[in-house]
């Protein structure tokens, strides 16, 4: 009973299933990257309820495809417009959509961290927003317009497809030739200096406009910034991924230190013990070993679960150890799926705990935590299928109904739609694929083993070389180099970026910490940060930023529903450790901390704005017009040992967001 509690916990911090993860409504799985990419993209949404006002009217605006090509064809880019507290004055805040689709999420614009902006800077507020909409809360009565923005090739917003349309590696990664980070940006730009809402006065050269954004929509924020400072006057850089870095096994050093410190060493010894025995079958090619391993968690062959995990693998008889990898990728690290944004009090935690309950055969033990792990007290055969015993009780009290695939579906039926036809089922395939394309082709951040560390916790088979192969097997030559970093870090300078009227915050426990400003990696330059506010256009001098670190938080902690709403307004009272109090960017003291310095910041920034003429040159970088520009020499910023530390990390052989099912996870970056 105890176990089964902590899985209906569980839920309660996955309980909106609209994710990243490939799924179609149906549940028919796209592809093996449902199971196993990017598990910990940031798409969890919060547990929260419209306010019961009216929802903000779609509208849509053209932009070209190519911002190069003078000629380029012009698709439609949707975006919200709320202006149910509008009236005349004040700033622009405007928050970015980032890599999901921002339908639905128009329903939630009045919820969240920025309620507190609205009342403390009334007038204009145009808000698009992504992952980030647990952060928007703007209830309170002001006057503020919102614009809700949706990213280029996620939801609508992309142009329409013809019948010859296949989703084949080379068709999807020739349609999704002009997703690139510069081209997205030249998109805020060109509908920033066209926007208009009726006869008021909004343009970014006679109003300032704030960009607010977390993850991928908080480098966004800080590129924009650099890029366009007549266009945006501030931004806030919530656990913005600037640096963009090819091998990113960062990532797990902080769910590693994080289990020590919580009393979950036994667990984390667990893992390894496990991902050993893995490393063993796959070193040792038992086929066999692996394959039962899987059915213990999945079920039989054919059954609901079974199907899930093998309804898209490879006929291919060379492609079974890819299958075998892929498939177990998925079942074995959903365990870490919102780690980044709950830390121990997520999934992580109710399985660790589930080990120990399974473990202990009086079942008598509340607290887990200090225990001896099931692999100290059981035998390694016996300790093994206790391991696939919980993640078997898990996985369907993580999975909807409706992700199971319809029986009889095969999956050439999935892509042999005619997109003529149905747009709209299309361009969700095409959603569900963007932001993986997006790594594979600029990002980076995959999420691998590091074997010469003795606490790692993924399988061997977690490698560069086995990522960049996926993403050529997913669509083709046009990857083929895998991503290149390089045109964007040496652009905007990655870690060392310090354009002015910029705030970066980070919380303490994310894992993507390590790759903004605030980072304490040992390749990281580990600049010193202030709190001391910097006046209107200028840094905080010298090497120096201007930010803060959020003891205990979280991934975009400071754009959580409950910061900024005071002590007894929509908060919970519980204590952050609380299993399953928690929702995603929880809330923890210093997320307000850090809202208050922004807030503070503003009030010093925003008076300081002046109204200038807009620059009619483009901003546009040519040399990134399309993927077939982005071909990497690899970037030796990698690892802080260039390819030693490469070949130290992979010597066996990566956030908004996809896990699977209800979360799909804040990536990167």
């Amino acid at each position: 009973m105890i176990f089964l509690l902590f899985l209906v916990l569980t839920l309660i911090t996955a309980q909106a299933a609209e994710s990243e993860s490939l799924l179609r409504p149906n549940g028919v799985r796209l592809s093996v990257h449902s199971l196993t990419e990017i598990i910990n993209r940031d798409t969890l949404k919060p547990a929260q309820e419209n306010d019961g006002l009216p929802i903000a009217p779609m509208h849509y605006v053209e932009l070209p495809l190519n911002h190069g090509d003078p000629t380029s064809p012009k698709f439609r880019n949707r975006y919200w417009v709320d202006d149910t507290y509008y009236s005349p004055g004040g700033p622009i805040f405007f928050f970015d959509n980032g890599e999901s689709d921002a339908g639905g999420t128009e329903a939630y614009l009045r919820k969240g961290a920025t309620g507190s902006l609205a009342r403390e800077f009334k007038g204009y507020f145009l808000a698009s927003l992504g992952r980030l909409e647990e952060s928007v809360n703007l209830t309170v009565p002001g006057t503020r317009l919102l614009i809700l923005w949706e990213h280029r090739f996620y939801g609508a917003s992309m142009p329409d497809m013809t019948s010859a349309m296949r989703f084949t590696p080379d068709k999807i990664a020739d349609y999704l030739k002009y997703h690139t980070i510069e081209q997205a940006l030249e998109d805020v730009v060109v509908f920033a200096k066209q926007f208009t809402f009726g006869n008021e006065i909004v343009s970014p050269g006679e109003v300032p406009w704030v960009f607010l954004g977390g993850s991928y929509p908080g480098a966004r924020g800080a590129w924009m910034r650099a890029r366009n400072p007549d266009i945006f006057h501030a931004s806030l850089a919530s656990s913005a991924v600037v640096q963009l870095q090819m091998n990113f096994w960062q990532y797990y050093r902080v769910v590693e230190e994080t289990m020590a410190k919580t009393g979950y060493g036994n667990c984390s010894a667990d893992i390894r013990r496990l991902n050993k025995w893995v490393d063993n079958a796959f070193d040792n090619q038992n086929g066999s070993a692996v394959d039962q391993f899987l059915e213990k968690i999945t079920g039989p062959e054919n059954s609901d679960l079974w199907n899930f995990f093998h309804f898209d693998d490879s006929p291919d008889p060379e492609e079974i150890w890819d299958n075998r990898r892929l498939n177990l990728r998925g079942a074995i690290e959903i365990i870490f799926r919102d780690f980044q944004y709950v830390g121990m009090n997520g999934v992580l935690r109710v399985f660790c705990d589930g080990l120990q309950y399974f473990g202990d055969p009086k079942r008598g033990r509340t607290d887990f935590r200090n225990a001896s792990g099931i692999f100290e007290a059981h035998n390694a055969s016996a300790a093994i299928d206790i391991y696939a015993k919980v993640l078997a009780a898990l996985w369907p009290k993580i999975l909807d109904p409706t992700d199971y695939p319809p029986d009889g579906v095969k999956i050439d039926q999935v892509y042999s739609v005619d997109c003529a036809i149905s747009q709209s089922t299309c361009k969700e395939i095409i959603t569900l694929w963007s932001w993986v394309y997006q790594t594979c082709v600029e990002f980076g951040g995959y999420q691998t083993a590091n074997v010469s560390r003795p606490t790692n916790l993924l399988p061997k088979f977690e490698t560069l070389e086995n990522d960049l192969k996926d993403c050529k097997g997913w669509f083709g030559n046009a990857v083929a180099g895998g991503p290149n970093l390089d045109p964007i870090n040496k652009k905007y300078g990655g870690w060392n970026m310090n354009p002015s009227n910029v705030f970066w915050s980070d919380g303490e426990i994310d894992p993507w910490r390590s790759l903004t400003p605030n980072s304490i990696e040992d390749n990281a330059p580990k600049r010193p940060s202030t709190t001391k506010i910097p006046s209107s256009g200028s840094t905080a001098g010298g090497n120096t930023f201007f930010g803060f670190v959020i003891k205990g938080g979280s991934h975009c902690a400071d754009l959580g529903q409950h910061v900024g709403q005071g002590p007894d307004e929509n908060r919970t009272n519980l204590s952050p450790d609380t299993i399953g109090t928690k929702v995603p960017a929880g809330y923890v003291p210093e997320a307000d901390t850090a809202h208050n310095l922004f807030k503070g910041a503003l009030r010093i920034w925003l008076p300081a704005f002046k109204a200038h003429p807009l620059s009619s040159e483009s901003t546009f970088n040519r040399d990134t017009v399309g993927s077939e520009n982005n071909r990497p020499s690899r970037s030796n910023s990698d690892d802080e040992d260039g390819e030693k530390g490469l070949a130290t990390s992979l010597s066996a052989s990566r956030c908004f967001y996809s896990a699977l099912i209800v979360i799909g996870v804040c990536a990167m970056l």
